[in-house]
């Protein structure tokens, strides 16, 4: 099932979504973040490109705890 989105939380992420995945990551992530209507719902798609300064991980977690494993 897909719940979607309300207007006033589209608009808070595409706002501040990028700027708080950039802060939160090391080495930095840009995302590329855009809106797509499925089934009459608005869902949010983040999209996230392979990066060449590997390994990226959670600041605040640290490179033992916050690293995630990409798959596909």
């Amino acid at each position: 099932v897909i719940k979607g989105l309300s207007i006033e939380e589209i608009d808070y992420a595409l706002e501040h979504l990028d700027k708080k995945i950039f802060d939160m990551t090391t080495p930095s992530i840009i995302p590329h973040i855009y809106t797509q209507t499925i089934h009459d719902k608005t869902v949010l798609i983040v999209e996230v490109s392979e990066g060449m300064n590997k390994p990226y991980f959670l600041s605040d977690v640290g490179m033992k705890e916050g690293t995630y494993i990409r798959l596909g």
